[in-house]
């Protein structure tokens, strides 16, 4: 089947009610199965953990786990032979398969998800070869053509150097790939500023922002938005780490620099 067949043939399936692999499925089910479940961990920023699934037909689909402790582990030692010898079209009944057999091991929750949704994305992206389709149009179709990357900045060793600031900035610009958005690190900049936790208020645990943290952060951007200009995007990361209250302290601390 040619992608323009199945996409043509895709419209009719709507008065069905089936989704476009269940219904382009059929001819394959039961004659491919999976023979091998590997994960590839690349070290990056943080642990990228890449998973491969293998089949008798020789194709393979890929997947992303998120990073996290014991994710290859968990892949290679428990979800692995809960889909082997498996009809990997069979995505939903495999990630509930999965799910239900890890019952009592963070099922619904932490590194268990983790891991088995590396394990569902690489099934899609297999279900696509298999059916020699994008795996969007299983998922019913693309929005757009293209997808904005941002260039993500690491926090800078000295946060209240404001030179410091604008050197980062300037080196990301002259970059080769024209980056119209970027990512900075807001809640880089209390540790940067203060790695021993020796100043009133800071804590490695409860992680608050004091009012000298808000001025420094908000002092940064201030500067990274004098060197971006007025019209180009960034965002200010803060990794999941403030409650309520210092969120909505640092979002003020931040808003006239307009970040996206």
């Amino acid at each position: 089947m040619d992608r323009r067949t199945f996409l043509k043939s895709a419209a009719g399936l709507a008065a069905t009610g089936l989704l476009p692999l269940h219904s382009y499925a059929r001819q394959h089910k039961g004659k491919i199965k999976i023979t091998d479940v590997k994960c590839m961990i690349v070290r990056g920023t943080w642990d990228w953990n890449l998973i491969k699934i293998e089949t008798d037909s020789g194709l393979y689909g890929i997947g992303e786990s998120y990073w996290g402790w014991g994710v290859k582990d968990l892949v290679i030692n428990k979800l692995r032979p809960i889909v082997l010898g498996e009809d990997p079209l069979n995505v939903d009944k495999l990630y509930t398969k999965m799910l239900m057999e890890s019952a009592g091991a963070g099922a619904i929750a932490g590194v268990t998800v983790t891991a088995v949704s590396g394990i569902e994305i690489a099934l899609w992206d297999l279900a696509g070869r298999i059916l020699q389709t994008a795996a969007c149009n299983l998922l019913g179709g693309r929005f757009r053509g293209g997808v904005r990357f941002y260039r993500t900045m690491p926090a800078v060793e000295r946060p209240e150097d404001p030179q410091a600031w604008r050197e980062q900035v300037r080196g990301a610009k002259a970059e080769k790939f024209g980056w119209t958005a970027f990512k900075f690190q807001g809640d880089g900049i209390p540790p940067k500023a203060d790695p021993d936790y020796k100043e009133p208020g800071h804590d490695r645990y409860t992680r608050g922002l004091t009012l000298k943290d808000l001025r420094r952060i908000g002092r940064a951007m201030e500067i990274v938005r004098d060197e971006l200009g007025p019209d180009v995007d960034f965002a200010v990361e803060a990794h999941w780490k403030y409650d309520v209250r210092d969120a909505i302290q640092m979002a003020r601390a931040i808003e006239p620099v307009k970040p996206m």
